[in-house]
């Protein structure tokens, strides 16, 4: 009985691990959200620019880049995109 709970429990926490953010987590106006494609790897951190027309984002190398390809948007593009929630900390563009 006791693996069979094991497996059960180790199920509902990978279900838990693939749900998209905005509909389980709260809003907190620390963090900046938003959907991402992939098209620059892994997500690290970002932030909405002052303007709020472009997000910025860690690259793997630590830099601080300006999508101006709009890998990034605000509302869901559907099943190709992915929510992410980025920090912005320790910035260095602004």
């Amino acid at each position: 009985m006791r693996p069979i709970l094991l497996l059960l429990a180790v199920a509902l926490t990978l279900t838990a691990c693939a749900s998209r953010g905005p509909r389980t987590l709260p809003p907190n106006p620390r963090y900046y959200e938003a959907y991402y494609d992939g098209s620059y790897g892994a997500f690290i951190d970002g932030y909405w620019g002052r303007d709020e027309r472009f997000f910025w984002y860690l690259g793997p190398d630590k830099v601080w880049r300006r999508d101006t390809q709009h890998h990034f948007q605000r509302g869901d593009g559907g099943p190709k995109w992915d929510w992410v929630r980025g920090s912005g900390a320790a910035r260095i563009n602004r």
